[in-house]
């Protein structure tokens, strides 16, 4: 039995390959819009930095409530 057709699983996959190309989920509207103008899709230089910056304010977050008592569960 199957779940999904062959080309449901294709545009599927076709899907998750323009996601990687977007990168980042702010930046999903100026790619529709390149997408829609049919202009070049060109990433962001700084995509690494801001997935830097956001795991950096996650670890400062999580050290601020460690520091005041909370405790983090993970599965």
């Amino acid at each position: 039995m199957r779940i999904i057709s062959n080309d449901q699983f294709q545009t599927l996959l076709d899907k998750i390959a323009e996601g990687l190309l977007i990168d980042n989920m702010y930046t999903i509207k100026d790619y529709l819009v390149c997408k829609k103008k049919g202009l070049a899709w060109v990433k962001d230089p700084n995509h690494s930095k801001f997935r830097e910056d956001i795991k950096q304010r996650v670890a400062n977050a999580e050290r601020y409530l460690t520091d005041r008592g909370y405790r983090f569960c993970r599965s």
